[in-house]
């Protein structure tokens, strides 16, 4: 409505919890695969299974993709070889989406040429998260035009013009 096109699209995340397992201690706290993005974390009786597929593309779809329980669990089973023991019901799986950025890094700060309008969007999964800070920085962008909380000027909507995006490693 005010004539912003910003970069962001959904993406597919999908998590396959497992049945009962017990080979693997529930006290484990979530634990990630920096070098594949499969992460997993105790959940009820079960583990909860994720991993970023690289080959999804955007759009709104929230089912889970065929042959997709089945790459996540060979990732799982590599990583953690008692996972190769695991027991999931397809049916127990779902997806949600993800309001993705280029760079997967938060969309912050004021847009240029129009006075007063302000991004918070395209956290990539982790606005609940980074919520706190995201309104003391706005607040603090709002008020006074700048923020001590950290150097907003990386996430602000104008980089994508500019070229200079961020570097992200740990695409979950």
């Amino acid at each position: 409505m005010a004539g912003i096109i910003l970069p962001v699209v959904p993406l597919r995340r999908a998590l396959v919890p497992t049945e009962p397992f017990s080979q693997l201690s529930h006290a484990l706290p979530m634990v990630v695969d920096m070098s594949t993005g499969f992460h997993f974390r105790p959940e009820s009786l079960g583990f909860l299974l994720a991993w970023n597929d690289a080959t999804e593309t955007p759009g709104f779809r929230t089912g889970v993709a065929p042959g997709f329980i089945e790459k996540l669990l060979e990732h799982a089973a590599d990583r953690v070889p008692a996972f190769a023991n695991a027991q999931v019901n397809p049916r127990r799986a779902w997806a949600g989406l993800y309001e993705v950025s280029p760079d997967h890094h938060a969309i912050l700060g004021s847009v240029p040429n129009l006075e007063g309008f302000f991004c918070a969007n395209g956290f990539s999964g982790h606005g609940v998260m980074h919520s706190p800070a995201t309104g003391k920085i706005l607040a603090d962008l709002i008020t006074t035009g700048n923020t001590k909380v950290i150097d907003a000027t990386v996430l602000s909507p104008d980089r994508f013009r500019t070229g200079q995006l961020l570097h992200e490693t740990a695409v979950l």
